[in-house]
């Protein structure tokens, strides 16, 4: 929890951190549940999620987890477990039908805020959430971008190969299947199957090793179907982060239990611990001390000393206003801006066929009201126009030029 990408996401207050949140807290009482539990826990479960579900549309990838969970691992309360020794052996007789059933009323329960609010969005703006179901394969450049992300959370450069960069994922993935596979044996000297010893493992570790891929699969088909624009970097893989740091600290908690190491071991593995904390805490008060002298965001001193925008704030506040970053422009000014026409939709990668007919709009109505395009030149969208388009396309001028942007106008005003 002191890595650099978790420390960036609260400190940029992005939703990741409420969703993180309402995730655990979901997971937790969902796990409780699982474990034997009084049924309130379910309840508090759903609610969370359901929070979720409305802070981001990837909790809809959370709420499929808690129905998996529920129909794999649904407890059997009324019958008296059989327990051998200290172990807790659950039963396995309880009818499909019931768990269907019950994983079900789940995923319509934890759902049903997200569908009232999608609902709510197609009868006011058509649209349930501004995205067209269209086909776009994930390419191989964000899937790179996203072995770079996880392996960066184990310190790999991003130049390495992707091998290297997967490798501690395959090693964590061999070290809990023989946690799971491990033939022990309880007090009678029977052998217990691999979905036995699964059914033993903890609630919340059963929901994180469903969550994990889970999520994975939602992301692939969000951006080959949905939104193509979406990164998987440090922000949009935090949930993964987060399950993955418990899946590493139960497993090495199960390896000092099952197979007691000598103490060279134990003490190696506490120092690699320590050295691993003290690294992303490194990384984080970097983080912090950036946010603290200069500022991070819209709250950057670039942003905060921006010559245009000293200067934007001398037009008329009934000025009519367009900007590739409206969000800065309505951040330190009294004016309203609109953004610019995109020449191409970045979630499906393909071009506006309204580009030529919104610009020439955009500029009749910048001749009509003496309205003003405020263009930041250090940024670089490639879905906007350029400023040389603007220019030489458009006849419009520059009414003020500084060196972190301009302001133009219709040329003949």
């Amino acid at each position: 929890m002191t890595s650099a990408s978790m420390t960036q996401i609260h400190l940029m207050a992005w939703s990741e951190s409420l969703f993180i949140f309402t995730v655990l807290m979901g997971f937790l009482f969902l796990a409780r549940w699982l474990d034997g539990a009084p049924n309130q826990h379910l309840f508090v479960a759903i609610i969370s999620i359901a929070a979720a579900c409305l802070t981001r549309y990837a909790g809809v990838a959370v709420a499929a987890t808690g129905a998996i969970a529920i129909l794999l691992f649904h407890p059997r309360k009324n019958v008296p477990a059989a327990e051998q020794g200290s172990e807790r052996i659950p039963h396995h007789s309880l009818k499909l039908s019931h768990r269907v059933i019950s994983a079900a009323m789940f995923l319509i329960a934890a759902l049903a805020p997200l569908l009232a609010w999608t609902g709510r969005n197609v009868i006011l703006g058509g649209s349930a959430a501004s995205r067209e179901l269209e086909y776009h394969l994930i390419t191989w450049q964000q899937i790179g971008q996203g072995l770079t992300t996880l392996g960066g959370w184990w310190f790999i450069p991003a130049k390495m190969s992707s091998l290297v960069k997967i490798a501690p994922y395959m090693i964590l993935g061999a070290a809990s299947l023989m946690m799971i596979g491990r033939k022990n044996k309880d007090l009678s000297h029977r052998s217990r199957s691999f979905w036995q010893n699964l059914n033993q493992l903890p609630g919340m570790i059963k929901i994180v090793l469903i969550f994990m891929p889970l999520y994975m699969a939602f992301l692939i088909f969000s951006i080959s179907f949905l939104d193509a624009n979406t990164p998987l970097d440090d922000r949009i893989l935090s949930p993964l982060y987060v399950t993955l740091a418990l899946l590493v600290v139960y497993l090495v908690q199960e390896y000092m239990e099952r197979f007691r190491p000598l103490a060279s071991i134990k003490t190696s593995l506490a120092l690699m611990g320590v050295l691993f904390l003290a690294a992303n805490l490194y990384q984080s008060s970097g983080l912090l001390r950036q946010s603290h002298s200069e500022g991070l965001g819209f709250m950057s001193h670039e942003w905060r000393e921006s010559v245009i925008l000293q200067q934007a704030r001398r037009l008329p506040q009934t000025t009519l206003v367009f900007s590739n970053a409206p969000e800065a422009v309505l951040l330190y000014t009294h004016l309203t801006a609109s953004r610019l026409p995109r020449k191409f939709e970045p979630a499906n990668r393909q071009a506006n066929i309204n580009y030529a007919s919104e610009m020439d709009e955009l500029r009749r109505l910048m001749e009509k009201s003496s309205g003003a395009i405020i263009y930041f030149t250090r940024l670089n969208i490639q879905t906007l126009p350029s400023l040389q388009e603007l220019e030489t396309g458009y006849d419009l001028t520059i009414l003020y030029q500084a060196e972190d942007g301009v302001i133009l106008r219709v040329a003949d005003q």
